[in-house]
């Protein structure tokens, strides 16, 4: 008689890779947050965040945070290359101190200077 093992351990992993092609001669994302342009957007009782992104990369961060507060969009979000994202905010900071982190091409997380909205 053949002996089965009584005790399995089945594990289901999700995983979510990005992947970007960079053509030949588009250069180093090294200055990349040289290129970003933020703005606090206030009307009213609602504010938004708006990023400008000037340089031919896809600038994916790991996390945005306002007066020291994560926001919501802030890890996974991606600002598109040559254009301008807007997202809407909770509420509005006080202070509209940004701070902000990339991801580089081997998945470290660098932080960028902070900037006053």
């Amino acid at each position: 008689a053949e002996k089965k093992d009584e005790n399995t351990l089945t594990l289901a992993i999700r995983t979510r890779i990005k992947i970007f092609y960079r053509p030949a001669g588009l250069g180093s994302p090294k200055e990349v947050e040289k290129s970003l342009n933020w703005a606090l957007i206030r009307n009213g009782n609602q504010c938004q965040i708006s990023v400008a992104n000037s340089s031919p990369f896809n600038v994916n961060f790991g996390l945005i945070s306002i007066d020291k507060k994560d926001t919501e969009f802030g890890k996974g979000y991606i600002s598109a290359p040559f254009s301008e994202q807007t997202v809407d905010l909770a509420s509005c900071p006080s202070s509209g101190q940004l701070e902000a982190s990339i991801v580089n091409d081997f998945g470290a997380l660098i932080a960028l200077p902070a900037v006053q909205l």
